[in-house]
């Protein structure tokens, strides 16, 4: 049972990368873009970080250069598919094809070419309290790091997602005010004076 609940730890692990490239492939297609090249900027980014962090041993420092990365290279593509008019799908997989050998040039330039593996310290795990000692699901969905939580969440959420998160705030709102004395007796007298004046 031990081995089955390592492959699926290890497969939520692995999604992450594609669920975060997804989503920002969902706010590209929204906004009219077509970047076939992001896998290419996840591997550019994912070197970044890693070299960030392997140096000053700060996760967050090392997620933020890797984003910073991400975003300088695929200027390459902004600037050719926006300024330049050029077509969508060539640049992306340009930069499908740049990024990647380019994070491999810079690794083997780094480290060398040995067989040995780096490592860095992962980001620790949040623990949700009585939510992570549920069997099999506990550890999957509630022992994760942050930004796993982040990614399987939806956060950053859209603006829509804000707004429906208000509505509903504002309707359990209302319907607990509605059960105050002072709501009773102001609606008392609003609706009370329209049903007079109706008769």
């Amino acid at each position: 049972m031990d081995w089955i609940l390592s492959l699926l730890l290890a497969t939520v692990r692995l999604a992450i990368p594609v669920l975060l490239i997804s989503l920002a492939e969902l706010y590209g297609q929204r906004a009219g873009m077509v970047n076939i090249g992001l896998e290419g900027l996840a591997s550019i980014g994912a070197l970044v970080g890693f070299l960030v962090c392997y140096v000053t041993g700060s996760n967050w420092l090392g997620l933020l250069c890797g984003a910073l990365a991400g975003i300088l290279v695929n200027m390459i593509y902004a600037f050719s598919t926006v300024t330049l008019c050029a077509d969508h799908t060539v640049y992306g997989m340009a930069v499908n094809i740049f990024a990647p050998a380019l994070a491999s040039f810079i690794y083997r330039v780094y480290f060398g070419t040995g067989s040995d593996l780096k490592q860095i310290t992962t980001m620790a795990s949040i623990a949700i309290p009585g939510l992570k000692d549920i069997p099999v699901i506990g550890p999957l969905l509630f022992d994760q790091s942050s930004t796993t939580m982040q990614a399987a969440t939806g956060v950053p959420t859209s603006v829509s997602d804000i707004i429906q998160a208000l509505v509903i705030v504002f309707s359990v709102a209302g319907m607990a005010l509605t059960k105050l004395p002072e709501f009773q007796s102001w609606k008392s007298r609003v609706f009370g004076k329209r049903k007079a004046g109706a008769v």
